[in-house]
């Protein structure tokens, strides 16, 4: 659970640092802790479809690859530690070597447009969490 800071004048607030945390561990999570539902279960699946979709298309060891596309790699850290774990295993030979096809190039780009949307996923959260709209979704619904 997120920590939560207390404010004299009105509800308690989610810690912006945890959520960031939370929403780069995890795509959605963020905007779940928040009481944001449905949007967290949407982002997650949106970002680690279009992120999976990319490795499944070039496979790991070219779609993960920093020394030949390191733009695109640190482009796709933002997706999270999922990126970290596959780096290493294919670091450590533990996948074994894939042979790219001619087009394997969008495999890259689906990948690290998957790390560059939750990069605003991720700032979003961080906004709600600090900002001026209601720690509750449901008193967003009332104000309304």
């Amino acid at each position: 659970m997120a920590q939560r800071m207390t404010s004299r004048s009105g509800p308690e607030r989610p810690n912006p640092a945890v959520i960031g945390l939370a929403a780069w561990a995890i795509p959605g999570l963020g905007h779940w802790l928040l009481g944001h539902r449905a949007r967290g279960v949407i982002l997650f699946v949106t970002i680690v479809a279009t992120y999976w979709t990319g490795v499944f298309v070039g496979g790991v060891r070219y779609t993960v690859d920093p020394s030949g596309n390191m733009l695109w790699f640190v482009a796709q850290l933002g997706v999270g530690p999922q990126v970290v774990a596959l780096w290493l295993a294919t670091v450590r030979q533990l996948i074994p070597p894939a042979v790219p096809w001619p087009d394997a190039d969008i495999a890259i780009i689906y990948a690290g447009i998957a790390g560059l949307l939750n990069m605003l996923v991720i700032l979003d959260a961080i906004g709600r969490a600090s900002g001026d709209e209601p720690a509750d979704p449901a008193a967003e619904q009332k104000s309304l």
